[in-house]
């Protein structure tokens, strides 16, 4: 399997890079960026010239495809392979992007083919994002559920079933599991992904071991599930008083019985894991348009289209309430460490940066120049984790990093005077505990010692990785790392060897030549001493006011400021502007 997945992701790695080569090679006789339509600058082709989509890499345009219809699934599709999501085009992302075109459905600054609004309005409507949603439809439609004994240690309970054949794993609702006395097996880690869901989040959850029985007496069915809090509810059509309009079902016993006309909870799902064990194989079917009678161990149960009838007290006006239940994906405890590496492995470049366009949004936002410096903010994930202080951590690991400098004197007061240096600079202050803040954290930081060095022996180096508990969380875990905007290196290695003579130089101090915004200071506290010579350690409070070295996103803070600043100034000199920078590598030229 894991042989089959890299072979599947490597052909589409090459079909993408197929299509931006011959994309490049038709685009070189003509400006880079042209005007018109965001549809006309994507119209990739294969070599018969037909055009080919970059979401599903078959022979149509890519605002067309039929096959992934879900706008987040498409830009996750174009984050992966580094596309922009206005050209649609490789080598930048949007906030970059020279073009001009706009989405045809909606008018603002993204490509038609991820338009929300768009690709909700050419959905049909038979399709819905929720799980209980409203469709202009007169019809009812009646799902595989049924009625059945759940049976644990205590209590015999009746349960209201649904048969999905969408969902991989079987599921019971935990107040069921708990009045019926459900033993618990084991615990798993599990990430379900449901129909319309985007963002996926995994869960421990309890494995629990349970029987399911007939209502009316019967063999019972040992199986395993997953418990969660609900399921679903599905409206009850009452089938025993909609045999007479179908011939076909007269001489039928419905499992799922109930008079009322109300929606029911439904407290037990059984998924394709233990579907087969419930269905007999029997099929009742009378005409093409009329609902199919399926046979199972718990009863009959009705599937498909019911026509309206004089009961439904809501009229042929309403809307009828539709549930989608399908569960596309779970995943247990013992893949979970090796999906998340061949995951980890497609979405990271070569630095390990994963493309993130949430963070290069969040930097135009904030970057302005202040007259002295460009001052920005941290980029932060949105309903990220409450971030602790650090506090005490950083305490302890201030501690032992004197200790081990003690043994150095030299190494110590080179420590303390880089230190010094960097609070007469401006690039540090101290804490006024006067000052109120929302969001408090401290960095631990240790030395790396360089005798061979020869400037810089001594380097303070801070990690924003580090957390008070192994579960705990770090500054690292609440930022968007950002997108990696450096060119590939050997693209440079080979530019550098274009000419007979290399011009090479450096931004001294690059990253602390960027202001952080005060609002973001007090998350890039750390402490140090007064006095090193003092065996007592008193710790004294400092923030960082510049970028700091060691936290995840700074090299996309450097690179985007960099690319910004060029920006500015590219009118003037375009060509040059270009050279700068295709030859930039972090804060090297």
């Amino acid at each position: 399997d894991i042989l089959k997945a890299l072979l599947d992701e490597i052909e589409l790695r090459e079909a993408h890079e197929s299509s931006t080569t011959n994309t490049s090679k038709r685009e070189g006789r003509k400006s880079q960026f042209l005007d018109g339509s965001a549809t006309a600058l994507v119209n990739h082709t294969t070599r018969e010239g037909k055009p080919r989509c970059l979401y599903c890499l078959q022979e149509h345009l890519s605002q067309n495809c039929k096959k992934i219809q879900d706008a987040g699934e498409r830009k996750q599709i174009l984050r992966k392979y580094g596309r922009c999501f206005i050209c649609l085009k490789r080598g930048h992302i949007s906030s970059n992007c020279l073009n001009t075109s706009k989405c045809n459905a909606c008018s603002k600054r993204h490509h038609s083919s991820i338009c929300e609004s768009h690709a909700n309005g050419s959905i049909t409507a038979d399709v819905v994002h929720s799980t209980h949603s409203c469709v202009g439809s007169a019809n009812r439609v009646a799902l595989h559920t049924a009625q059945a004994l759940v049976m644990g240690g205590k209590e015999n309970v009746r349960v209201r079933v649904m048969f999905d054949s969408g969902s991989q794993r079987s599921f019971v609702t935990g107040k069921v599991a708990q009045k019926a006395g459900v033993a618990v097996k084991r615990k798993e880690w599990v990430e379900i992904r449901t129909f319309g869901q985007e963002k996926v989040e995994g869960k421990l959850r309890e494995v629990l071991e349970l029987s399911v029985a007939p209502v009316q007496g019967g063999e019972s069915v040992n199986i395993e599930v997953y418990g969660v809090d609900s399921i679903s509810q599905i409206r009850n059509e009452h089938v025993e008083t909609r045999k007479k309009d179908y011939p076909h079902l007269q001489e039928l016993w419905f499992s799922d019985v109930c008079k009322t006309k109300n929606v029911l909870e439904i407290e037990l799902l059984i998924g394709a894991d233990y579907l087969w064990l419930f269905q007999e194989g029997r099929t009742v079917r009378g005409k093409s348009d009329e609902p199919v009678a399926v046979q199972t161990k718990l009863g009959w149960v009705l599937s498909g289209s019911l026509k309206s009838s004089s009961e439904d007290d809501d009229g042929p006006t309403s809307c009828a309430q539709v549930s989608v239940n399908l569960i596309g994906h779970v995943t247990s405890s013992k893949n979970r460490s090796l999906e998340a590496c061949v995951e980890k492995l497609w979405d990271y470049e070569t630095l390990g940066i994963k493309h993130e366009e949430e963070a290069s949004e969040l930097l135009n936002d904030s970057i302005h120049f202040n007259g002295q410096r460009y001052s920005l903010s941290l980029p932060w994930k949105e309903g990220h984790s409450l971030l602790p202080s650090n506090y005490s951590c950083s305490v302890q690991r201030l501690k032992g990093q004197l200790l081990r400098l003690k043994k150095e004197p030299e190494g110590l007061q080179e420590y303390d005077r880089v230190i010094k240096e960097q609070l007469e600079l401006g690039i540090i202050e101290p804490v006024v505990e006067l000052e109120r803040a929302d969001k408090i954290h401290y960095l631990p930081h240790h030395a790396v010692v360089r005798k061979d060095a020869k400037t810089t022996k001594v380097r303070v180096v801070y990690d924003a990785s580090s957390k008070e508990t192994k579960k705990g969380v770090s500054l690292n875990d609440c930022l968007h790392v950002g997108p990696p905007l450096s060119p590939l290196l050997y693209h440079i290695i080979l530019r550098f060897r274009e000419k007979r003579i290399a011009l090479v130089a450096d931004i001294e101090k690059a990253f602390l030549n960027i202001e952080i915004d005060p609002c973001d200071r007090d998350c890039l506290r750390f402490l140090w001493v007064g006095n090193i010579h003092e065996d007592e350690v008193k710790p004294v409070e400092y923030r960082f006011c510049r970028v700091v070295f060691g936290v995840n996103c700074s090299p996309f803070l450097l690179n985007a400021t960099l690319q910004h600043h060029l920006d500015r100034f590219s009118k003037g000199n375009p060509e040059l502007t270009r050279k700068l920078k295709d030859g930039f590598y972090v804060d090297d030229l």
